[in-house]
C-alpha cells in the first residue's frame, strides 16, 4: 500500500487524466542484476555510503516486480518507507516527486504508463525487528515472497551480530525458495 500512496499523493488520478507521453525504461542496472538471483540464494550488494547501493536494490526491486511473478517485500529501517517509494517512482520515471512526507497532491495527472506500477506487488516494510524470530514469524504469516529485499543489513534485525544475520537470511532465502538481495556496507565485512 505505500507505493500506491505515494503514487495517489504525487499524482491526480481522476478519471481522464492519465496521459502521458513517460515509459517505463526497457533496461537498467536492476535488469543486470535479475540474473544473478537465483531462488534459495542471497546476492549481497556491497559500498560505501553513498555508493548507490540502495539504488541498485530498488532498481532490482521495481524490474524484477516488472518483469517475474512473485510479490516483492523491500525491508528498510534506515530510509522512511514513503521516501524508497518515491525513489521507485523517480527511478521508473525520472519524474522528481514532492516531498513524500508531506500530505496532498502535486495535481499532476498519472502518466498512462505508470498505472502499470499501481498493479505491482511490491511491499515495503519499515519496522524494526527485535528478533530473528519476530523476522520468522512475519514470514511465515505470508505466501512465499519471489524477491526479498534487505536495504541496509546492518539494521536487520536490531542487535544481532553480522554473521548471525548472514547465516539467518541464507537459511531464509533456502527455506522460503525465493532470492534474497541485500545491501551492506562493504566496512562491515560481509
Amino acid at each position: 500500500p505505500i507505493l500506491k500512496e505515494v503514487i495517489c499523493q504525487n499524482w491526480n488520478l481522476t478519471e481522464g487524466c492519465r496521459e502521458g507521453t513517460f515509459d517505463i525504461p526497457a533496461w537498467s542496472l536492476g535488469d543486470f542484476f535479475l540474473d544473478t538471483l537465483k531462488p534459495g540464494e542471497v546476492t549481497f550488494v556491497t559500498g560505501l555510503n553513498g555508493s548507490g547501493m540502495t539504488s541498485v536494490t530498488l532498481n532490482t526491486a521495481l524490474a524484477f516486480a516488472m518483469q517475474r511473478s512473485g510479490a516483492v517485500v523491500i525491508h528498510s529501517v534506515d530510509q522512511h518507507p514513503k521516501n524508497l517509494a518515491a525513489r521507485l517512482l523517480n527511478s521508473a520515471f525520472g519524474i522528481p516527486l514532492s516531498n513524500p512526507t508531506e500530505v496532498g497532491s502535486t495535481g499532476a495527472c498519472l502518466p498512462a504508463s505508470a498505472e502499470r506500477l499501481l498493479r505491482l506487488d511490491i511491499s515495503i516494510d519499515g519496522r524494526l525487528y527485535e528478533s530473528l524470530e519476530a523476522i520468522r514469524a512475519c514470514y511465515e504469516a505470508m505466501e512465499t515472497p519471489g524477491l526479498i529485499v534487505v536495504n541496509d543489513m546492518a539494521h536487520f534485525p536490531f542487535g544481532v551480530t553480522k554473521h548471525e544475520t548472514a547465516a539467518f537470511l541464507k537459511a531464509m532465502a533456502q527455506g522460503l525458495e525465493s532470492p534474497v538481495l541485500v545491501a551492506c556496507k562493504a566496512s562491515i565485512g560481509i
